[in-house]
């Protein structure tokens, strides 16, 4: 976790953030509800999650005055990493790939260095891609509406974390801050460059973190309608995001920046007190909502009536097959 909100700070610091406030990209990012979700189910390959936030910022090196080959390069392998450490860090690295690639791309006075980790990350998806071919494909029910329906980003999803949320819907609970929402927002409007693009592409991963139908929440008679983006779940490959919420990855490393963009503006001109009452605020909302480590507990309880009636009966049935 650790790894991943250093990854985070350095970003937020090439984006424009000032130090030490870049540090808050960081609080954000590693102590988000997705960090907490991925804790709780045991995917810790989730946690551990530098190479999204490197390859940005290699990103944003490449596409500036004194861009070289080599942030290219690093930037196309920091995608690779991400990619073979999990699909959804993959597909959220490459919106936040896109977003950048393409500013970068309409803007950098030399274009050699984005062409190169162009070059590396569609090497790095098209060889990840037969490696699963390979494996063997889920069977089209692997992700039914109903189960991408659970797993999206909705309103059901973006709240705190309850105890029914851990016990029944794989502790699936965002804890969107709503502070770094307002400093985001002070960010962009502290006119720093390429902040659009960061909101783009924040806007962009909400959508499609939305699943293959947009609805407010999870209720099976939940109005819907199609996502743009839809046909991704088309693919064979993409049965395997089964919750698509897990691509708001892509969503809170620009938002994350962008607050801590915030946080600078704050700093300059209301002075360190201010800034110091915003980040416990932060930090208290943090707690509250993400509710970490009082989640982790262990209860034990007695298997229901029902099961053990059909333990008994599988071990008469298989006394009668196996008299010995």
């Amino acid at each position: 976790v650790a790894t991943s909100a250093f990854a985070a700070s350095r970003f937020a610091r090439i984006v424009g953030a000032s130090s030490p406030a870049h540090l808050l990209a960081g609080v954000l990012f590693a102590g988000s509800g997705l960090v907490a979700a991925a804790l709780l189910e045991g995917h810790v390959y989730q946690v551990v999650n530098p190479w999204m936030p490197w390859m940005a910022m290699f990103l944003l090196r490449a596409s500036r005055q004194g861009g070289h080959w080599e942030h290219g390069l690093l930037a196309g392998l920091c995608f690779a990493a991400a990619l073979f450490s999990s699909g959804y860090l993959g597909v959220s690295a490459g919106i936040v790939a896109i977003g950048l690639g393409v500013y970068g791309l309409m803007n950098a006075p030399d274009r050699r260095p984005l062409l190169v980790a162009a070059v590396m990350g569609v090497g790095a998806s098209v060889l990840f891609v037969q490696l699963f071919s390979k494996a063997g494909l889920p069977a089209p029910d692997h992700a039914t509406m109903d189960t991408l329906r659970m797993g999206s980003f909705s309103l059901n999803s973006i709240g705190a974390a309850m105890g029914e949320a851990d016990r029944a819907h794989h502790s699936w609970a965002l804890a969107l801050s709503a502070t770094m929402i307002a400093l985001a927002a002070l960010g962009v409007r502290s006119g720093l460059r390429g902040a659009k693009v960061l909101v783009a592409t924040a806007f962009v991963a909400m959508l499609v973190a939305m699943g293959p139908e947009w609805a407010l929440g999870i209720a099976p008679d939940e109005p819907r309608m199609p996502s743009l983006f839809s046909a991704l779940w088309d693919l064979p490959e993409a049965r395997f995001l089964r919750f698509p919420g897990r691509i708001m990855w892509a969503a809170l490393l620009p938002l994350s920046a962008l607050a801590a963009v915030g946080l600078s503006v704050v700093m300059t001109r209301l002075g360190w007190k201010s800034m110091a009452m915003v980040v416990g605020l932060v930090i208290v909302e943090t707690v509250a909502s993400v509710r970490l480590p009082a989640r982790q507990v262990v209860r034990s309880a007695e298997a229901p009536d029902a099961y053990r009636a059909a333990q008994g009966a599988d071990a008469q049935r298989q006394t009668r097959l196996d008299p010995e």
